[in-house]
């Protein structure tokens, strides 16, 4: 040992392999002979663990209904672009790639087509797609049947206003509330980032139907109510604390214990009016910028539908090389 640090590169670390596969070889142990490379990071490895939305499953899902509706590569890779994605199947020096990306609108970075697993590398899209050569109705939407109203032995639910309108109607273009489940009608780019997020604004959508709030008058009576009630609690914790000291010098330990709940009681309903300040705040917040990508959205529809109908009317036979940027 002579006291200097040790630095591993690269290079050491492929010889630590090396040799950990040539010992497992002359002991009859198993070697991984194809290393799959690098692997998930955590983050993501964590969303999709815990059922949570990640980058690459909704790229993932946006190929999908790509795939359902197209004929042929053309049709696939002309819906993808309208929705705002970008393909990379040449270098710089204008020689194919061997491993083609794509870049979703918003991203900061291509994403290789075969890192999203197996099913979706650029060839197995294509037989994918060749599977759907019956011509079948594009966007499919399943039928909305009606139904005979009866009267009801509960009263009619009230129709949302205000804040509580535009939380649910917000919720909906994200395809958390689905009103249609068989649609492949994709979530605006505008507004896909809040899938990420889903936690929060679930908190936020259930508070604001457990108070009955709609509006900001209502928010703002919410938030006046509790700070008085935060106010009145924390009197009476400050009012308890002092009885405890009161009931220490009796040495009563069932008083103390008894006391001792009862803050802890208000204590920590004092912490849910604090947290409900938090989600005030961020009601509001959020409500402006909701409304400011329900516009986007609202202005992205009229080019969408400008987008489709020049798809499908585009649409027939076509070969591999007649995929655009592949060409």
């Amino acid at each position: 040992m002579d006291g200097i640090k040790f630095y591993r590169s690269n290079s050491d670390y492929q010889q630590m392999r090396d040799l950990s596969d040539r010992l497992c070889r002359e002991h009859g142990l198993s070697v991984v002979r194809h290393p799959e490379g690098k692997r998930k990071n955590y983050s993501e490895w964590s969303a999709e663990q815990n059922g949570k939305p990640t980058h690459s499953g909704l790229i993932r899902a946006d190929i999908d209904r790509a795939i359902a509706v197209s004929v042929t590569e053309r049709d696939f890779y002309d819906l993808m672009e309208s929705w705002g994605y970008e393909f990379k199947f040449y270098g710089k020096n204008g020689q194919p790639l061997e491993r083609p990306s794509l870049r979703p609108k918003g991203a900061d970075r291509f994403r290789r087509f075969d890192r999203l697993g197996d099913d979706y590398s650029v060839d197995e899209i294509c037989n994918r797609i060749l599977e759907n050569y019956v011509e079948k109705e594009p966007f499919p939407e399943e039928e909305e049947h009606r139904y005979h109203r009866y009267r009801s032995e509960n009263p009619p639910r009230t129709k949302a206003k205000g804040i509580a309108a535009l939380y649910y109607y917000y919720c909906y273009e994200l395809h958390i509330i689905v009103r249609f489940p068989a649609s492949v009608k994709k979530v605006s780019a505008a507004v896909r980032e809040d899938l990420r997020k889903l936690d929060r604004l679930d908190e936020q959508t259930r508070f604001l139907a457990a108070n009955g709030i709609e509006n900001h008058e209502d928010l703002d009576r919410y938030r006046s109510n509790a700070t008085d009630e935060l106010a009145a609690l924390t009197s009476e914790r400050d009012a308890l604390r002092n009885k405890l000291k009161r009931v220490i010098r009796t040495g009563d330990e069932a008083a103390i214990l008894e006391v001792k709940k009862q803050i802890a009681a208000v204590s920590d309903r004092m912490k849910k009016l604090k947290t409900t300040f938090k989600i005030c705040d961020s009601v509001e917040e959020r409500a402006l910028r909701i409304q400011e990508q329900l516009e986007t959205l609202y202005n992205e529809q009229p080019e969408r539908k400008e987008n489709s109908d020049e798809l499908f009317r585009r649409r027939g036979g076509t070969s591999r090389k007649d995929v655009p940027k592949r060409r």
